[in-house]
């Protein structure tokens, strides 16, 4: 039942008395929430959860989950000079040679310093980690 009031059943046995039931019912309003979260890795999909309250009152939880978008960084080098394809706005770059994250160098463009494998790690909002190509 989702609807508050008295319900009335009866229970008739052969040849004995009729029993009989009177519910009253009050129906609690549930709160729903929704709630959107991205995460770095993952399949992207809605899960409902529906929690129950000290009181006994249900909340439903309906989470929508989006996987981050890989930016797909390209670098590319001219004269020693390393720069990415396409500038990203609210991220966190950090360049790395040869696994090793180079000191200061957090800017979408950075001057080799010496023969090595670079490669650029960007950070976004959400935390999420992307590498480019070495």
């Amino acid at each position: 039942m989702t609807k508050s009031g008295t319900y009335q059943a009866a229970f008739p046995r052969k040849n004995t008395c009729d029993s009989a039931v009177v519910l009253h019912l009050k129906v609690l309003a549930s709160d729903t929430v929704r709630v959107e979260k991205t995460v770095c890795k993952g399949s992207t999909g809605i899960d409902t959860m529906v929690l129950k309250k000290s009181n006994g009152c249900d909340s439903v939880i309906i989470l929508t989950v989006k996987s981050a978008k890989d930016p797909n960084i390209t670098i590319t080098e001219q004269n020693k000079l390393l720069m990415i394809n396409l500038p990203l706005s609210s991220v966190i770059y950090q360049w790395f040679l040869d696994e090793k994250a180079i000191l200061g160098a957090t800017n979408s463009s950075f001057t080799a310093i010496s023969d090595g494998v670079y490669y650029l790690e960007i950070t976004d909002l959400n935390a999420c980690e992307f590498k480019s190509n070495s």
